[in-house]
């Protein structure tokens, strides 16, 4: 655990999506009131993204995942994802066992025109794996300094993960809610030793003891 705990119960972080210069809708990042988890304090985190009016016209989503994270040691429980999307409807849910060190990941995935198809894994994990979602809030339990590498283990679908992150700049950026002062990280994956392709992904966090999530960037086939 940081010294100065990051989070505070109600917070809420709402990026605007955009592409193009369109907006496309937004992105929520939530932390909700501590719960009780196999016995011990928990964190209750909460994400949903939800397309805008006008490009739901094209693709619509409305997408909504949460995880409960063990306070004392910031290691994540379970994690579920329900997505309502344009050409499919999804359902994921996971749940770690950390005194065997074990995983499982379920889901059920209906796509247009086809059979509903579902899919089970189980598989060894690293101590202190998080999820693909607790991996967004683990970030901010870190110092980030200019020139600082950062590993941890993610643990998803039978893949045990090591995601890098570099602490690249300093940055002034400026938003509906006024000018901050930021981080910028650039994440890396490595599976199995090798550096998988995930193209251009920025972070800037606040500089600060908070290190709010306040702005996401990523390069894809067709603008960013």
């Amino acid at each position: 655990r940081p010294n100065a705990d990051p989070f505070r119960v109600g917070e809420r972080v709402t990026l605007m999506m955009s592409y193009f210069a369109v907006s496309a809708g937004d992105l929520s990042m939530y932390v909700l009131p501590h719960v009780e988890v196999n016995g011990y304090k928990s964190y209750h985190m909460k994400v949903t993204v939800k397309s805008s009016d006008l490009f739901s016209m094209f693709y619509a989503v409305d997408d909504f995942a949460e995880t409960f994270i063990r306070y004392d040691d910031m290691i994540p429980f379970n994690y579920a994802v329900n997505a309502n999307e344009s050409k499919q409807l999804l359902a994921i849910r996971a749940a770690t066992d950390w005194k065997n060190l074990k995983s499982w990941r379920w889901e059920r995935v209906v796509r247009k025109g086809e059979e509903a198809k579902e899919r089970k894994t189980e598989w060894d994990i690293a101590e202190f794996s998080q999820n693909v979602i607790s991996g967004f809030f683990y970030i901010r339990n870190f110092k980030l300094t200019v020139g600082k590498k950062i590993q941890f283990p993610v643990a998803d679908d039978g893949k045990n993960m090591v995601v890098n992150i570099e602490v690249l700049r300093k940055d002034k950026i400026s938003t509906p809610l006024g000018d901050f002062k930021t981080v910028v990280i650039k994440p890396t994956i490595q599976i199995g030793g090798n550096f998988q392709p995930m193209g251009d992904v920025f972070f800037w966090l606040t500089d600060d003891d908070r290190k709010f999530i306040v702005r996401m960037e990523s390069q894809i086939k067709i603008g960013k």
